[in-house]
């Protein structure tokens, strides 16, 4: 058999599988996995297409340094600066005052 034939076998016989194992796993999964095995998929969709289009952007900055520090700050939380603070206790005793009326 040609490398081409093994191929062809190979993707076929894996896509197969593939595909009896997510139908025997959706006729037994529980109602309460389906939204957390969703928001695992979009989330795995979204790291997939980011770090498909993180090449071509720092490609396109022409400084890796830059692109990654615009990445870096996108992704990380921002610091604990008193304003910060303020808002989320003034936020949270709103809040509280709500709920308890």
């Amino acid at each position: 058999m040609s490398v081409l034939a093994w191929i062809f076998a190979a993707s076929f016989a894996g896509g197969a599988l593939s595909v009896l194992a997510a139908a025997a796993f959706a006729l037994t999964a529980r109602s309460a996995w389906i939204t957390h095995l969703i928001s695992y998929a979009i989330g795995a969709l979204l790291g997939a297409a980011f770090l498909e289009v993180l090449p071509h952007a720092i490609e396109a900055q022409g400084e890796p340094d830059t692109t990654t520090a615009i990445v870096l700050a996108g992704i990380l939380p921002p610091g604990r600066s008193p304003a910060c603070s303020r808002a989320s206790r003034s936020s949270s005793t709103s809040t509280r005052r709500w709920r308890s009326t």
